[in-house]
């Protein structure tokens, strides 16, 4: 089958693997004789080199007792012989190897009785022909086999190895490993092949168990490994572990944030090529001996071990570290494991609040200055209006009596100048007063829960009944909230705003004046909408300073102090006042108030 596919081989002389058979023909006979003439001729010297063949065959009485030793000899090799030939035919059935001789000289390849046993075919249907071996190869395996077998005869080597399946009595395959050796004869030329032909199935089946155990425990390490990498990557804190050599073996995704790109798999010993680590108390680096993860590896268990972390592009972290040394189950030290905990937040979060702490402590000593001082103040204003007012009442009572006594009777030139000292003194009167009530505005507020707003607007209304009749005003009320806040001090307000949308209305125009509020945020907004004159909005800023009054008002009574209380009392509670207006369309004062304490 096939046999033209390999290469020819020289045939040589076949002795036969599982006999030693001593020659019989005549010619066999003769060729013994003429070996046995040339080991008489090496064994008895050069001496007998030049014997005739006569004297060799029938020697002379001189050298029977050389030849009788020879033969001795002789008969022991033969018998040595024999001995091995029955121990290497023992040694043939017990093998469960299929051992085979590829003769050459006839073509023909013999098989030891385990073909029978091992792979069921009987001795008597297997063909000595290496077509029959070649055609139990697997199909799909034969051209392999006999190519592999070509180049092995041409190369010369004395060793051939193949495993292919190989087709049993049964019709099944086996895996077989087959070994074989070339063997030469004197003249180098290749006489036969003997080999030994092995049933790996048993073997191929395990080592396809193994493997499949192997790829399934590989997959189960893996999705382990997997798993395992992403609770680590998962972690807020930071893990690094080290071999005993130092060598870094695994870092999660919060270390490599700790340590910025560069993080990788090296010795911790060269962390300062890519980072500073520093002591955040003396701000000086850590020697690498004292390094949490150096003292671990050396058996140490480091606790709350404080370090600030400096990348070369400016980045800190502030980390809380433990380290421990890691061992095997025999207790030998195998590496080292840090946990670091990034406390850059909370530091800076302790430092702010330290700094807000001292700020506040700042304020409340600046508030406590600024009571004591708006006290003083207030008793200052009431002092000084109490000693200012007294001598103008003593001037305006007089300039009454001198009106009274010499109005007319002194010319009309005193007379304007009585005129004139009366409406100074007024004005004066006015002023002081003016003063005393924003003195008194600054004074602590006194927060009540759940004022209702719209009660306090009806109540600044009826307060300014006058006003609002003699103008003929029209003031709406929207629904207002309930909401903690001075009721007093609110009252002044809302009375301060009615009062000059009342004002400064525009002439022959009924003056409308509507209070509302709606939610923004944790505030209420109000706002005091009115239909007057209105202001120039660059000035709008500006009408909330102490004696400020708008350009086009100053004709009008007013002192320009109810809007400077106003932002002083809404200030007060936490809230913020502005206008918003033009001139000629009305203004709509607005200011907030929390919702809350």
């Amino acid at each position: 089958m096939r046999q033209d596919t390999l290469p020819p081989v020289q045939p040589a002389t076949s002795i036969h693997n599982s006999t030693i058979n001593r020659p019989n023909d005549p010619n066999e006979l003769k060729a013994e004789e003429k070996t046995w003439l040339l080991k008489i001729r090496r064994e008895l010297g050069e001496a007998f080199a030049r014997a005739s063949d006569e004297e060799l065959l029938h020697p002379p009485p001189q050298w029977i007792e050389k030849l009788a030793a020879m033969q001795t000899q002789l008969r022991h090799a033969l018998e040595s012989a024999e001995s091995q030939r029955a121990r290497y035919e023992t040694a043939l059935r017990a093998t469960g190897d299929v051992i085979w001789e590829w003769e050459f000289s006839g073509n023909r390849v013999i098989f030891n009785e385990a073909i029978e046993s091992t792979f069921l075919h009987p001795l008597a249907t297997v063909e000595n022909a290496p077509s029959w071996w070649l055609s139990q190869i697997h199909p799909d395996h034969y051209d392999r086999v006999v190519r592999s077998l070509g180049r092995f005869l041409e190369s010369g080597d004395q060793l051939w190895q193949v495993e292919y399946p190989f087709r049993k009595g049964n019709g099944e395959y086996a895996e077989v490993h087959c070994r074989a050796f070339l063997i030469r004869d004197f003249s180098g030329k290749a006489e036969r092949i003997v080999g030994a032909t092995q049933d790996v199935t048993g073997r191929k089946h395990l080592e396809f168990d193994l493997r499949r155990s192997n790829e399934e425990l590989e997959a189960c390490v893996r999705e382990r490994t997997t798993f395992l990498n992403t609770i680590l990557d998962n972690l807020d804190d930071g893990i690094t572990a080290c071999d005993r050599q130092g060598r870094v073996t695994l870092i999660n995704r919060a270390a490599r944030t700790l340590y910025g790109d560069h993080a990788r798999p090296f010795p911790a010993t060269e962390w300062y090529k890519f980072v500073r680590i520093l002591n955040p108390k003396t701000m000086s680096q850590i020697p690498e001996h004292e390094l949490p993860l150096m003292r671990a590896l050396r058996g140490e268990h480091v606790r709350q071990f404080e370090l600030l972390t400096e990348l070369y592009d400016g980045r800190r972290r502030y980390l809380c570290c433990d380290a421990v040394p890691l061992m095997d189950s025999e207790g030998e030290n195998i590496g080292a494991v840090i946990v670091m905990h990034d406390k850059t937040i909370e530091r800076e979060a302790m430092l702010r609040t330290r700094a807000l702490e001292k700020t506040n402590e700042n304020l409340q000593k600046s508030q406590s200055e600024l009571l004591r001082t708006n006290t003083e103040l207030e008793q200052f204003a009431a002092v000084a209006a109490h000693d200012l007012k007294s001598p103008l009442n003593s001037i305006t009572q007089f300039t009454d009596l001198l009106a009274e006594e010499y109005r007319g009777r002194m010319g009309s030139d005193a007379d304007e100048i009585i005129d004139f000292i009366t409406d100074a003194s007024a004005r004066m009167r006015r002023f002081v007063d003016s003063l005393l009530y924003y003195a008194r505005s600054g004074a602590t507020i006194q927060v009540q829960a759940d004022v209702d707003t719209k009660l306090v607007c009806e109540l600044a209304v009826k307060n300014l009944k006058a006003s609002v009749a003699s103008s003929g005003a029209k003031i709406i009320l929207m629904d207002l909230p309930k909401l903690p806040a001075d009721e007093d001090r609110l009252l002044q307000v809302f009375q301060n705003l009615i009062s000059n949308a009342i004002k400064y209305s525009l002439p022959d125009v009924m003056p409308v004046v509507e209070v509302s509020a709606r939610p923004l945020g944790r505030n209420w907004l109000f706002t005091v909408r009115d239909n007057g004159i209105g202001i120039d909005p660059e000035e709008a800023a500006s009408l909330f300073d102490l004696f400020h009054r708008a350009k086009n008002v100053r004709g009008r009574e007013g002192s320009g102090v109810g809007l400077a209380v106003c932002k002083k009392i809404i200030e007060a509670h936490g809230g913020k006042i502005w206008i918003e207006s033009e001139i000629g369309h009305g203004s709509s004062v607005c200011f907030t108030l929390p919702a809350s304490l």
